[in-house]
This record gives structure tokens, sequence and C-alpha cells, in this order.
């Protein structure tokens, strides 16, 4: 592996399980820029990058044509031993021992990348991206299954259920007595209704005694409501 720049192979995780996956369906015998256009739906030039990397990777040979090594890739149960393979293919016994897998540190191959290639860090970034793929060999980083951020997720989840139950909630203390106290109860609102009755000047009593006698009726159950 020389020290160059185009010795970091740089290939997203769409594109990876993109091709695993077409290359499980029908297993080509050669790739060229226009499969990778057709397949990926992508520009020539960027087919052209991508070329480059699968051969850097071990997964071509120099004419283009599918590699042992890329028939194993494709499959489930030789997957975790390709990745191996690719590891070995592409990348240096010194990034691989002082970054190793199957958990490698993004950050640290990140700066490996950036220190013997001098790359920025943008390109080092993805150049570490693709040696963390690789050198996972997890299935599950596929992106129709789980992400790695699922997984973390998960994990802090199940560590927060444990807290809860290694700590569960202290019952509330009287500071004076020092006995437990029930928890506090919470009234409920009790809704009040304010009933106007605007008592005109020209009515009769009798009008007045019907308008109470209503009221009384629909609000108090029929009590009899004093003048």
């Amino acid at each position: 592996m020389s020290d160059s720049k185009e010795s970091a192979p740089i290939l997203t995780g769409a594109t990876w399980w993109s091709l695993r996956d077409r290359f499980a369906q029908t297993f080509p015998t050669s790739v060229n820029a226009g499969y990778l256009m057709t397949v990926l739906n992508t520009k020539e030039e960027t087919a052209r990058g991508i070329l480059a990397n699968l051969k850097k990777l071990g997964l071509l040979d120099e004419n283009g044509m599918t590699t042992d090594l890329a028939n194993q890739w494709r499959d489930d149960s030789e997957y975790p031993a390709a990745c191996a393979e690719i590891c070995a293919v592409a990348y240096p016994e010194e990034l691989r021992e002082s970054v190793p897998g199957p958990d490698p540190d993004s950050a640290a191959a990140a700066r490996w990348f950036r220190q013997k290639y001098r790359l920025g860090q943008g390109a080092a970034n993805n150049a570490a991206r693709t040696y963390v793929l690789i050198a996972s060999a997890d299935l599950d980083l596929r992106g129709n299954t789980r992400t790695a951020g699922a997984k973390k997720a998960n994990a802090a989840s199940a560590r927060g259920r444990k807290r809860d139950k290694q700590n569960p909630p202290r019952p509330l203390r009287d500071e004076a007595t020092g006995e437990e106290q029930a928890a506090p109860r919470v009234s409920m609102p009790q809704p009040q209704i304010a009933v106007q009755v605007n008592i005109s000047p020209e009515m009769t009593p009798e009008q007045i005694d019907q308008v109470l006698a209503s009221m009384a009726k629909y609000f108090y159950g029929g009590t009899t409501l004093a003048r």
C-alpha cells in the first residue's frame, strides 16, 4: 500500500450495501463504470471513483473482473471473513493494529488517515467511515436493518432502566419527625357555574316567582328560591 492520497479507499455505506445486495442477487463477471452508473443511478465521474475504490478493496481485479473475495463478500455467512480479508488487502498492519475491529474508534482512524496521507479533515473522516464499516464486519450496520446509532440508543435506554431499578424513588419524610409520608394527593378542580338573572322593573311579582321557580327546577332540583 503506497503512501498517497489515492491509497485511502473511500466508499459510502449506501454504495457498499447497494452493491452487495446487487451482487447477492446476480453476481457479475465484471464491473465497469457503465454498470455502476446503472446499478447506483450515479454520474460517470462518481462511478469511475467507485470503480477505483472497489479495486483497492480487492473486490475487483485491475481489469474490473470480480474476485473470489467479492463472491465471499456477498454471502452473509462469509461476510465477517471477507471483511477481515478486505482489511488485510486494503489497509496496512499499522492501522489494523492501532485501530482494531470489530469496534474500531472512528476518531482514531480519522487521525491516522489525516497524518498518514496528509488528508483534510473531511476526506480523513470519509476514509475512516469506510474503514470502520469494513473493520466492524457487522451486518447490522446495513441501511435496511439497524444502525449503529440505534444500537447505542437501545443500550442507553437499557442502562437508564437499570439505574431506575437500582435507585427507586425515595419516600417523602417529615423533616421534623423523620416519618415517611404518603404521597400528596392532587385535588381535582371543582367547576362552578354563575347565573345572572336580570329582573325587569316592569315584571309583576307572579312573573318573578315563575322565573325563580324555573331556576329552582333546573338548577336546584325543585327547591324553592326565596326572593
